[in-house]
């Protein structure tokens, strides 16, 4: 797994979180290595999602904005619960750098995280595997949410 390439995706979002069009944040991703994919193109907030293809395992970035909200949203599926708790651990660290000069309130129950501040949330989720039962198995995963908490 690249966690340099989520990592990435972390201090990106974070960084370009509010600007007032994607094109930075667009430019950055694409230099990165991930590829875009339109989704729906009616400009709501997941109008595109992006993909890392070097990765085995499946890595998704979405992002968009609608009027004056905005997100940011990076899951990435691993094999083991203990990769992705990994992964969420690292995760955490650039977000708690980003914010440890800023006045944030920070709640923690089990397996998320969330930091909230007067403009910007920020979601940190561990999804546990879940066996294979009548549907089908679905593996663990980290989810990372950015969003603005402006409203028009």
């Amino acid at each position: 797994m690249n966690t340099d390439a989520a990592l990435a995706v972390v201090d990106l979002a974070l960084r370009y979180g509010f600007v007032d069009r994607m094109d930075e944040a667009t430019a950055e991703l694409q230099r990165l290595g991930w590829r875009p994919e339109p989704i729906d193109g009616d400009g709501s907030c997941l109008d595109t999602k992006w993909q890392f293809p070097p990765s085995d395992y499946m890595w998704r970035v979405y992002s968009g904005r609608a009027d004056a909200e905005f997100s940011v949203g990076l899951m990435v599926n691993t094999d083991l619960d203990s990769k992705a708790i990994a992964l969420a651990d690292s995760i955490r660290s650039v977000v708690e750098h980003w914010l440890s000069s800023m006045e944030v309130r920070h709640t923690r129950g089990g397996a998320w995280e969330l930091w909230t501040d007067d403009v910007r949330m920020i979601e940190l989720h561990v999804h546990r595997a879940t066996p294979a039962g009548p549907g089908k198995a679905i593996p663990p995963a980290v989810q990372l949410v950015v969003s603005n908490t402006e409203k028009p």
